[in-house]
């Protein structure tokens, strides 16, 4: 994945249909306040969690994102995000990793973990909503290319169906119609 191709985002949110609802993992009482007040500001749902392992038990309570510390207690974040990625039921869940560290050591940590993107603290509000529109964007993509699959999946089985329901028919008026001429 490739972690500065957001960076230059308008942020423009495009007409989004359904607010995220994002997991924010943070040992830090202050972040955890902060991150979801500007979340919640921009009309985001927001589930906190102080720990990875709170954060492993809550990311199944349908979150759309994460925003996760790496540096926490208990689990830290790359763990965490390793364990999310082995689950199927949370593997497509985008992590954005939160991180004093070195912005290299960082990078590459997330790389390996899984994540998909990450953001340097002091959290730049501006970066964030940049950062988060873009995983918006992304999952409505998703949302949008599973209905799509789903409608044409549905199209197929009802014209398979008609198909079959016109074999029947078929069959039934060869057979009326043998059966007429075999008596005539």
């Amino acid at each position: 994945m490739n972690f500065d191709s957001f960076e230059n985002n308008s942020g423009e949110s495009g007409g989004l249909l359904l607010p995220l609802t994002i997991l924010v993992a943070d040992d830090e009482e202050d972040n955890r306040i902060i991150l979801r007040t500007m979340l919640e500001e921009e009309g985001y749902r927001v589930i906190l969690a102080k720990n990875g392992q709170e954060a492993l038990r809550k990311a199944s309570l349908g979150v759309d994102m994460i925003l996760m510390d790496i540096d926490m207690p208990i689990l830290d974040g790359l763990r965490t995000c390793a364990a999310l990625q082995a689950r199927s039921s949370t593997r497509e869940i985008p992590v954005l990793f939160l991180s004093a560290f070195d912005r290299l050591m960082i990078k590459n940590a997330a790389q390996q973990a899984g994540a998909f993107d990450y953001l340097e603290k002091p959290i730049d509000p501006a970066q964030l909503f940049t950062k988060v529109r873009a995983v918006q964007r992304l999952i409505e993509e998703r949302r949008g290319y599973e209905r799509r699959c789903y409608y044409a999946s549905t199209v197929q089985q009802e014209s398979a169906r008609e198909r079959l329901e016109a074999q029947a028919q078929l069959a039934q008026w060869n057979a009326l119609s043998y059966g007429t001429l075999a008596a005539n």
